[in-house]
């Protein structure tokens, strides 16, 4: 089986390892976890800018296959190396093209053995229990390129300029997946376009579906009509740094971090779409000042490149996955490195 792109859905899991971590792959889905190392529990990575974080990967499996899913900071550290062997429950994981398929876990979406999925965790118990022997990195069918997330290799740091040999051709797996290119570029915000930033999304939790408004209602193709939506944003902007500019685009919470580091508080997603056109209290000037806010503000942007094909044609397209503050000393000894190698 393939995991599904859906940015969506529900696992349940049982956890041998800690580092490794292998699961099921259908758009909702439940899986098992065994683990067949003893790596360190947490592990704390530093970016070449400087900026450390906690991230734990677990080996999911189940009797569809097995793939890597990635805990980060307190979630890391909250799942030690005890916690191989259980069964657990994750919801609204970001599945990612990284290394073939990925899973990023998101802050309280994961649980361990979850009372509201017990029948599925004894028959997950159950399966793992006759096939724990048989379990290894080649079966059940692994989705992730082992290597990878915690040992792989590093992201490499360039400029906007040389960010564009990034994603310049069409590369597929053998199953027809497109695979992206991974880099990480410092570079500031210049223009942040107001053209169709959001979309109103499904409010059940962990459901991100577009909804439509019919009357009173929205309607969501999976959990059908709900009285009420909730705002998402997908942001296209433009960045620059000394060697040029490029356009790129983030998801809801890399463009809610920006706005929100700008604002030096805590916007809402419903306080800035209330302020636009289609808002219930619309406000040009305040909506276009948040627009502005986060301009020429550094970041470091972790950036998959890829180019897709749209109806025959190929397209690339640049999605900031993270987003870093610049740590401005290891940044000035990395600027100093490639002076020296130059």
């Amino acid at each position: 089986a393939v995991v599904s792109t859906q940015s969506t859905w529900e696992a349940v899991v049982s956890t041998q390892s800690t580092w490794e971590a292998v699961v099921s792959t259908q758009s909702t889905w439940e899986a098992v976890v065994s683990t067949q190392s003893t790596w360190e529990a947490v592990v704390s990575t530093q970016s070449t800018w400087g900026n450390q974080f906690t991230k734990r990967v677990l080996n999911l499996v189940d009797a569809t296959g097995q793939v890597e899913c990635t805990l980060w900071n307190d979630e890391a550290k909250k799942f030690n190396e005890d916690c191989a062997g259980n069964v657990f429950a994750l919801k609204a994981c970001k599945v990612s093209s990284f290394n073939n398929r990925s899973l990023s876990a998101g802050k309280d979406r994961v649980a361990m053995n979850p009372e509201q999925a017990k029948a599925k965790s004894e028959e997950l118990r159950q399966w793992y229990s006759e096939n724990q022997g048989r379990i290894s990195k080649d079966w059940p069918q692994p989705m992730t390129i082992q290597g990878s997330t915690g040992t792989g290799k590093k992201t490499p740091t360039v400029s906007l300029a040389d960010s564009f040999n990034f994603g310049q051709e069409v590369k597929k797996d053998d199953k027809g997946r497109t695979l992206g290119e991974y880099f990480e570029v410092l570079a500031y915000p210049m223009v942040i376009t107001k053209k169709n930033p959001f979309y109103m999304s499904c409010p059940v939790e962990g459901c991100m579906k577009k909804v439509i408004q019919n009357g009173s209602v929205w309607t969501c193709t999976v959990h059908g009509n709900q009285t009420s939506c909730q705002p998402r944003f997908i942001t296209r902007f433009a960045v620059g740094d000394h060697t040029g500019q490029a356009w790129m685009s983030c998801f809801h919470d890399q463009a809610m971090e920006m706005f929100n580091n700008a604002a030096e508080g805590k916007l809402t997603p419903t306080d800035i779409v209330k302020l636009s056109a289609e808002g219930a209290a619309p406000d040009p000037k305040a909506y276009e000042t948040i627009f502005k806010s986060p301009n020429f503000i550094p970041w470091i942007f972790n950036c998959r490149a890829k180019m897709e094909e749209y109806d025959g044609v190929a397209r690339r397209k640049v999605v900031a996955t993270r987003l870093y503050k610049p740590n401005w000393a290891n940044y000035g000894k990395h600027l100093i490195k490639r002076i020296e190698s130059a």
